[in-house]
């Protein structure tokens, strides 16, 4: 997933003006919850980090859920998490949690990704279902 600018009507590549024709209500529904929602689940030093317009490096969570086994996987996020600080950005590893968009999760977070087995792999075309559903998952 990339950060991209949220506005009323962009989410990524989707605009809602755009590709609206067809789709059913509630899809309709639950991407409005997720372009009103999605601010408020920027951890406050990414937020902080846009603001003073510092680089942000965006890491994916499926590498955790999906891609190694664990203890490994959490042991890799961490190390990725560190060299991105090192070489001078801000971490921005994004997950859905509870059914809420997460961009910079915390260890909780990332150990939740880690130990359960029960987590879906999302992109564009199931992001609004495991938001609706408050699911966890990975992207």
């Amino acid at each position: 997933m990339v950060i991209a600018p949220i506005g009323k009507t962009f989410i990524g590549n989707f605009s809602i003006n755009d590709r609206s024709k067809g789709i059913d209500e509630s899809i309709k529904t639950m991407i409005a919850k997720l372009e009103n929602n999605l601010e408020e689940e920027i951890n406050k030093e990414i937020k902080s980090g846009l603001m003073q317009n510092k680089p942000i490096v965006a890491l994916e969570s499926t590498l955790i859920s999906h891609g190694l086994p664990y203890p490994e996987n959490i042991k890799v996020a961490k190390l990725s998490i560190e060299a991105v600080r090192k070489n001078g950005s801000i971490p921005a590893t994004i997950a859905i949690i509870n059914g809420k968009i997460k961009v910079g999760l915390d260890d909780k977070e990332i150990n939740i990704l880690g130990k359960n087995n029960n987590i879906h792999k999302v992109s564009r075309h199931n992001l609004a279902i495991a938001i609706n559903n408050k699911l966890n998952a990975a992207t």
